[in-house]
């Protein structure tokens, strides 16, 4: 299989926009293929709502997300396969790696407390 520039540089920029701990974080959360809001993503995640806008704004600036309207209320999913198949695969990587280090007592390069390494602060700017 071949590739082009362009090919690889959309893929750079899917890996860019994923390279963050809190939007990949925001990313698996969604990976159900099921469609949410900000409002859910904010109680699930327990952070502040200025944090998860800003996030969500990137993975739809990546198009890495999509928004369509059911009402009042603005639904969020995964753009398409290719990203739902990517975020699955990235997920079962660190809950398998997460697994192995808690049944080997050991941490294998940085710690993994969860699905992916908590970031620092989340309060609101």
């Amino acid at each position: 299989m071949e590739f082009n520039s362009i090919d690889v540089s959309m893929a750079a920029s899917v890996f860019k926009v994923l390279s963050n701990p809190d939007r990949l974080m925001i990313a698996c959360h969604m990976m159900n293929g099921d469609p949410t809001s900000e409002s859910q993503l904010i109680e699930e995640i327990g952070w502040p709502q200025s944090t998860v806008n800003r996030h969500l704004a990137m993975l739809r600036d990546g198009g890495l997300i999509q928004a369509s309207r059911e009402g009042n209320r603005l639904q969020l999913t995964l753009n398409s396969e290719v990203t739902l198949a990517l975020m699955k695969t990235m997920c079962d990587y660190m809950r398998e790696r997460e697994n192995k280090n808690q049944n080997e007592g050991t941490a294998l390069g940085a710690p993994v407390t969860g699905v992916v390494p908590e970031r620092g602060n989340h309060e609101a700017a």
